[in-house]
């Protein structure tokens, strides 16, 4: 009987140390913990289309490109667009409304003058400070200078340009001409961008007063007859700029108006 009452009481320690063992386990669990089900028992699962809560958007769906290496970086087009050649002489000057450029000939210096890299000029613009076109030629003939832009500025001149410059003046279609003149003053300053407007409009001028130019007949289609009956005359042409095409010749680009 004694065996038996020690049987029966350590039976009740166990039990006792038991639910002691399972309090703890269950006080070390965090709040919230969901506790694992017997083995066999499986946990209930949401409805087709029901939302789980807290369950960020597209949870559990495959995101696009999932698993994918990503595309390669695309690389910007680089630009190949090049500086135009050295030197290369361009009209600064588009047809609009009213004006027409005068189809010149080029003129090609026999010399190769771009080893010296001062002789690199640019453009000498002329401008009308109320049109922003170029200037009439009969006006810088007459010396009315009075709206020419920069009219009492000196020309930007590199010092390898001595004192006198051939300007030449080809109109298509014709022979051409030219004629030396001097474009420094005394003390070795450039002249204004009035005067050498003017020295421009008396080559043209001189031009069209020529004989030959007036007896002209033969002309191509895209030419423009200048001067005698029918021709166009100094009062419909505006000088535009003067361009550098050699160490010492410029070519002067004009401008036609017709109403």
């Amino acid at each position: 009987m004694q065996n038996n009452g020690n049987n029966g009481n350590n039976a009740q320690y166990w039990q006792w140390q038991q639910q002691q063992q399972q309090q703890q386990q269950q006080q070390q669990q965090p709040q919230g913990y969901a506790q694992r089900p017997p083995q066999g028992y499986a946990l209930p699962q949401p409805a087709q289309g029901y939302a789980q809560p807290h369950a960020p958007q597209g949870y559990g769906q495959q995101q696009q490109g999932y698993g994918q290496p990503p595309p390669a970086p695309q690389q910007r087009p680089q630009s190949h667009s090049q500086s135009p050649p050295h030197r290369q002489a361009v009209a600064t000057t588009r047809s609009s409304p009213g004006f027409t450029v005068l189809p010149q000939e080029p003129y090609a210096s026999p010399s190769h003058t771009t080893t010296t890299p001062a002789l690199d000029q640019r453009p000498i613009i002329f401008r009308d400070v109320n049109t922003g076109r170029g200037v009439r030629a009969r006006d810088m003939l007459n010396g009315a200078f009075q709206n020419l832009e920069n009219a009492s500025l000196t020309l930007p001149l590199p010092a390898e340009i001595r004192s006198k410059i051939t300007i030449r003046f080809h109109p298509r279609g014709y022979k051409s001409f030219s004629k030396p003149k001097y474009i420094r003053e005394t003390d070795a300053a450039p002249i204004t961008y009035s005067r050498m407007a003017q020295r421009i409009a008396e080559v043209v001028n001189e031009f069209i007063d020529l004989p030959e130019t007036k007896e002209t007949t033969d002309l191509p289609p895209d030419a423009v007859r200048l001067g005698g009956p029918g021709g166009v005359g100094i009062d419909n042409l505006f000088i535009e700029c003067l361009l550098h095409k050699s160490r010492g010749s410029f070519q002067p680009e004009i401008t036609i108006y017709s109403v």
